[in-house]
């Protein structure tokens, strides 16, 4: 429930996460906390309380090591990226969204890496380096366009119009 309200409701989805991550903790169910924790991170972005929300992130990470589950600690982290370049802290956050699709490349988790490479993407774009975002969308798209969530394989392609757009290859753009 907390997880739907995240958008419209993010004070709400606080609150949610805040019981939730308290009781994973009294049970020492790490993997709920390292959810909960996750949450209140999203419901914090949404709140443009990005300091906070790297902290949440952070939390949800360690957690997610306390309960040896080494893909959910880097996919957790995903969110992070973004918050660290709204606080405009672009070079870390290129660094973690590097780190992270490595750690998640090498488990396995393919779409969650590039959806690492997307954000990574997203901070090159804000720095005007369109043709490093432009890597990283086209190569986030191709693992993307492979998986079952077709609304993220077409915000990938959007943001690759754009950038191509910028770059003034409008027939490519046009072609997506």
């Amino acid at each position: 429930r907390a997880r739907s309200l995240t958008s419209r409701a993010p004070a709400d989805a606080l609150r949610f996460a805040a019981l939730a991550t308290e009781l994973a903790h009294r049970r020492s169910e790490w993997v709920q906390a390292g959810s909960a924790y996750r949450l209140r991170g999203q419901a914090l972005r949404v709140m443009a309380r990005h300091e906070e929300a790297i902290q949440a992130f952070t939390a949800a990470s360690d957690c997610a090591e306390l309960a040896g589950d080494a893909g959910f600690a880097a996919q957790v982290q995903i969110g992070s990226i973004d918050s660290m370049g709204m606080l405009g802290r672009y070079d870390e956050a290129v660094a973690l969204a590097r780190r992270l699709e490595r750690e998640l490349r090498a488990v396995g988790e393919e779409i969650h890496a590039a959806r690492a490479l997307c954000n990574e993407g997203s901070i090159h774009f804000r720095r005007d380096r369109p043709s490093e975002a432009l890597r990283c969308y086209e190569s986030a798209g191709e693992i993307l366009d492979r998986g079952e969530d077709p609304l993220i394989s077409a915000a990938v392609r959007i943001n690759r119009a754009n950038v191509l757009t910028q770059l003034g290859r409008l027939d490519e753009a046009m072609g997506l």
